[in-house]
C-alpha cells in the first residue's frame, strides 16, 4: 500500500533519471554553423533591400524573387543529393556511434533522408534587409562548416547560372535580329544594284532631269524656229528656200521633242532602257526607300544589341557573403539544461494531472 502510494513519485524520479542519463550522457553533441549572404546585381542594385525602387515595384521585387528562388533551391532535393555525393551526409548522419534518437536510420529511403535534411538545414530570408541565413546541424564542427560552405558555393553557382542564362538569351535574341536585318539590308542593296544593271541607268531620277532639261532647250529652240518661220512667211512665198528650211527645222525640233518626251512617259519610239523613265523612277524610288528602311532597321538593331549587352551585364547576379560559415567550438544541441528543465516541468504537470484525476475518481467512489 505504501509502495503504491509513492509509485507515481518513483516513476517520476525514474523518468527524470532516464532523461538526465540521455541528455547528459548518451545524447550526441550536434554543432551548428551559419552563413549569411545577399543576392547582388552587377549593375549595383542590391539584393532586395528596402528602397524607393522596391516600393515602386522596381529592382527590389525582382531581386526578392531571386532570393526566394534561391531559398527554395537550398531546400531542394537536388542540393541534398549533391551534399550526399560530395560530403557523404548519409554516412555521417547514420553513424552507429551516435545516439539512436537523433541519428538517421541506416539505409533510410530517400524520402526519410530528405525529411531528415529539412530538419537539420535551415534557411531564412529577411524581407527588410534581404539577407539570406543558412545554418546546418552536424555531429562534428568540421562537417557543419563544410555543409554550409558547400551550400554557399552551390548557391553562388546557381544564381550565376540563372542570371547568365537569362542575359545570354537576351543578347542572343538581339544578335539574331541583327543578323536578320543585316541580311535584309544586303538583299535590298542587291536589288538596287540589279535594277541599275538591268536597266543600264545609275539613277532614273537624274536621267529624267537630264531629259527634261534637253526638252526644255528643244522647246526654246522650237519657239525661236516658229518665230523665224512666221517672220519669213510674212514676206516670202511658201516655196521659198528659206521658208522650206525653216519649216523643216520646226518639224525636226517637234520630232525630237516627241522622242525625248517618249523617254519620260512612253511613246511609239520607247527608250533604249525598254521602260518609261517615270516608271523606272517610281520603281527605283521604291527600291531606294526599301534600302533606306532596311538601313535604319539595321542601325536600330545594332543599338538594341549594344543596349542588350549593357542590360545583360547589369542583370548578372552574384552572392555577397556577409558572414562566412565559422567552425563552431561549442555544441548547440542538445540544449541539455533547457531540455531537462522542460522535461521536469512537463512530467510534473502530467504527474499532478494524473494525481488530480485519481483523486477525482476516488471522490466519486466514496
Amino acid at each position: 500500500m505504501r509502495i503504491g502510494r509513492y509509485l507515481g513519485l518513483i516513476l517520476l524520479l525514474i523518468s527524470w533519471l532516464l532523461g538526465a542519463a540521455y541528455w547528459f550522457v548518451a545524447a550526441s553533441d550536434r554543432f551548428v554553423s551559419e552563413a549569411k549572404f545577399v543576392v547582388q546585381r552587377s549593375g549595383g542594385e542590391g539584393g532586395s533591400g528596402f528602397s524607393v525602387a522596391s516600393l515602386l515595384g522596381g529592382g527590389g521585387a525582382v531581386a526578392s524573387s531571386d532570393a526566394l528562388m534561391l531559398k527554395e533551391y537550398i531546400k531542394s532535393v537536388d542540393i541534398y543529393e549533391l551534399l550526399d555525393e560530395e560530403l557523404g551526409l548519409r554516412e555521417h548522419y547514420s553513424d552507429s556511434s551516435r545516439d539512436p534518437l537523433s541519428r538517421l536510420t541506416s539505409h533510410a529511403p530517400r524520402e526519410e533522408y530528405y525529411r531528415y535534411m529539412d530538419e537539420h538545414i535551415s534557411v531564412a530570408f529577411d524581407d527588410v534587409s534581404a539577407v539570406i541565413s543558412v545554418s546546418a546541424e552536424a555531429y562534428s564542427p568540421q562537417m557543419a562548416r563544410q555543409i554550409v560552405d558547400y551550400i554557399v558555393h552551390q548557391s553562388e553557382s546557381f544564381i550565376n547560372n540563372v542570371g547568365y542564362r537569362l542575359a545570354r538569351e537576351q543578347v542572343d535574341f538581339a544578335a539574331l535580329q541583327l543578323t536578320e536585318t543585316r541580311r535584309q539590308l544586303e538583299d535590298a542593296k542587291e536589288a538596287v544594284l540589279e535594277f541599275q544593271n538591268n536597266n543600264g541607268v545609275l539613277s532614273p531620277e537624274i536621267k529624267s532631269k537630264s531629259v527634261t532639261s534637253i526638252i526644255s532647250t528643244l522647246e526654246s529652240e522650237l519657239a525661236a524656229a516658229r518665230t523665224k518661220l512666221n517672220s519669213l512667211t510674212s514676206y516670202l512665198s511658201d516655196s521659198a528656200q528659206e521658208v522650206v528650211a525653216a519649216r523643216a527645222k520646226v518639224r525636226a525640233l517637234r520630232a525630237q521633242i516627241r522622242r525625248e518626251n517618249s523617254k519620260l512617259v512612253g511613246g511609239s519610239q520607247g527608250t533604249s532602257e525598254g521602260n518609261k523613265l517615270n516608271t523606272l523612277n517610281a520603281e527605283f524610288e521604291k527600291l531606294k526607300l526599301e534600302a533606306q528602311f532596311r538601313a535604319d532597321t539595321y542601325g536600330s538593331a545594332l543599338t538594341v544589341l549594344e543596349t542588350a549587352k549593357i542590360e545583360a551585364s547589369h542583370k548578372l547576379k552574384h552572392l555577397v557573403v556577409i558572414e562566412s560559415p565559422a567552425l563552431p567550438e561549442e555544441a548547440m544541441y542538445p540544449r541539455k539544461l533547457y531540455n531537462m528543465v522542460t522535461f521536469i516541468g512537463i512530467t510534473l504537470l502530467l504527474y499532478w494531472i494524473a494525481k488530480l484525476g485519481v483523486a477525482t475518481v476516488r471522490d466519486h467512489r466514496d
